[in-house]
């Protein structure tokens, strides 16, 4: 292996290990359980937390599976 796959699979580890611990901080922040929503989620209810919109705040805590439904039929 080469000193570049070396570190690059070193840095994957870490992340690897790293990932759930910045989850569970963005939940913790969110207000929400761990596990419950996708990081996506979370950064997007964080953002909805602050600029007040208790819309966007009600849509993402009431659909923790991230479905998204139409409107047509």
């Amino acid at each position: 292996m080469t000193r570049f796959s070396i570190s690059a699979v070193a840095a994957a580890l870490a992340l690897t290990v790293a990932a759930p611990a910045f989850a569970d901080q963005l939940a913790s922040k969110a207000g929400v359980a761990p596990g419950v929503y996708s990081d996506a989620q979370l950064v997007e209810l964080i953002n909805a937390q602050a600029d007040d919109n208790t819309l966007r705040v009600s849509q993402i805590l009431g659909n923790p599976a991230g479905v998204t439904f139409s409107s047509s039929n």
